[in-house]
């Protein structure tokens, strides 16, 4: 009897300790996510071997990626904010990068407009027509600032729009890939005797 309830006691405690290790290799699991998903896909693929479907579920649904948001803030606020907001520095760097890009060129472009509104009064007939024939001059001479301005903008309208999808599907695919990919590991727990003392074993199956 004492060796029966010895044993029972032995396979508690093992179970309690062996119920600590799923908490942790999800913890584990999430600061690998939360690090660098691309970087960490297959040490995350080995650690999410040890996770319960439930777990898998969980840490799905706490880091899929969603477009909707990202790209409705690079429609109405530009410069790439909605895919800083979801974490892609590398759309958010190419978006800005662009944005900046076009604003430079089309200042630059538009200079001349700018000053010839600081110019003569329009009532000195001469000295207006004058200086407004020069402006025509420079802005002729700077439409290609104005088309580079363009360009640059339409580049980046037409990046800023399709990167959050392309971006969120890249993103849940390889999350999704990482957490379920892998065979998971069976653990079992089993009796060991030697006529004298009683103890427990564990088997894990990879």
């Amino acid at each position: 009897m004492k060796k029966l309830l010895a044993l029972v006691c032995i396979a508690a405690i093992g179970a309690s300790v062996f119920a600590e290790e799923p908490v942790n290799v999800y913890f584990d699991a999430n600061r690998l996510i939360e690090e660098d998903l691309f970087g960490n896909w297959h040490e995350l693929t080995e650690t999410a071997r040890f996770l319960s479907p439930a777990q898998k579920s969980t840490l799905y649904a706490a880091h899929k990626k969603d477009a909707v948001i990202p790209f409705l803030a690079n429609w109405f606020v530009g410069f790439g904010v909605g895919s800083a907001l979801q974490g892609d520095i590398t759309g958010f760097t190419t978006v800005l990068l662009l944005d900046v890009a076009g604003t430079a060129f089309l200042v630059y472009g538009f200079q001349p407009i700018f000053q010839f509104s600081n110019g003569p009064d329009p009532s000195d007939t001469e000295e207006y027509l004058a200086y407004s024939d020069e402006m025509n001059r420079r802005m002729n001479r700077n439409i290609p600032f104005l088309l580079a301005g363009c360009g640059f903008f339409l580049a980046s309208g037409i990046f800023s729009l399709v990167r959050p999808w392309t971006y969120a599907a890249s993103w849940n695919s390889a999350l999704d890939s990482a957490l379920n990919s892998g065979a998971d590991a069976a653990v079992s727990f089993f009796p060991l005797s030697d006529g004298q003392s009683l103890g427990f074993g564990v088997r894990i199956d990879l």
